[in-house]
């Protein structure tokens, strides 16, 4: 896994940047499970056709 540092100029601009990794991870993590018919909603997992787990 690739890693990478980086410094802002306070601690908002670090927090925010610090977000959009989490929310582009999250929506990775959400597309992978969504190519593998699986989805997850509300934390109960679904088939790709609505049922449940």
């Amino acid at each position: 896994m690739r890693t990478r540092s980086a410094t802002y100029p306070d601690r908002d601009t670090a927090q925010w940047a610090t977000q959009q990794v989490v929310t582009a991870n999250e929506q990775f993590i959400h597309r992978w499970l969504a190519v593998r018919g699986l989805y997850v909603y509300a934390e109960s997992a679904v088939s790709a056709h609505g049922e449940e787990l």
